[in-house]
């Protein structure tokens, strides 16, 4: 039987591959079993609870001398602890050529919506304040119409934290 001979460096590369795709194996082992961890770590540093809308509705309201939209819907979120923030609800007409559109809380609406209708949310605290939890909060948002005014088309929810940031921006066609 005839015996094999090589040489010492083909002994030595290998050897040098072998030990090479060991590391890179190890590697691999270790990447895919860190990042969970790392996913868990992100999420707990800044939870972002998903906030629910359930039965929205709205409807418009005529007396003799006076018309109102009033808007109903429930929110809640998933987060463990209750979440702090602001709510405002924003009626809109887009159809023809003059555009208005009216804001609830109706206190202070410069704070939060644009002269063009447009929602910002540089001062969250001119909303309404609310507490979310995990069970649902009741919200009935009324806006005054004049009569004959062009009726909404869109309600939009938005649910702003205490710093300014979005949370949830949520539109309905009417």
């Amino acid at each position: 039987m005839a015996r094999l001979q090589t040489s010492p460096k083909v002994r030595f590369a290998g050897i040098a591959a072998l030990v090479a795709v060991a590391l890179l194996g190890a590697y691999a082992y270790q990447l895919r079993h860190q990042q969970p961890d790392e996913a868990q770590e992100a999420s707990s540093a800044a939870p972002l609870a998903p906030i629910e809308v359930d039965r929205f509705s709205a409807r418009l309201e005529k007396s003799n001398d006076e018309e109102r939209l009033s808007v109903g819907f429930r929110l809640r979120s998933n987060a463990k602890d209750p979440l702090e923030c602001y709510l405002f609800v924003v009626a809109r007409t887009e159809r023809g050529t003059s555009r208005s559109w009216a804001i609830w809380p109706s206190g202070s609406p410069g704070l939060a919506i644009s002269a063009g209708g447009q929602f910002h949310a540089a001062h969250p605290a001119s909303g309404h304040p609310l507490s979310l939890g995990r069970d649902w909060e009741r919200i009935d948002a009324v806006f005054d119409r004049t009569p004959g005014q062009q009726p909404f088309d869109s309600v939009s929810i938005y649910v702003v934290s205490g710093n300014g940031n979005i949370l949830l921006a949520r539109p309905f066609a009417l």
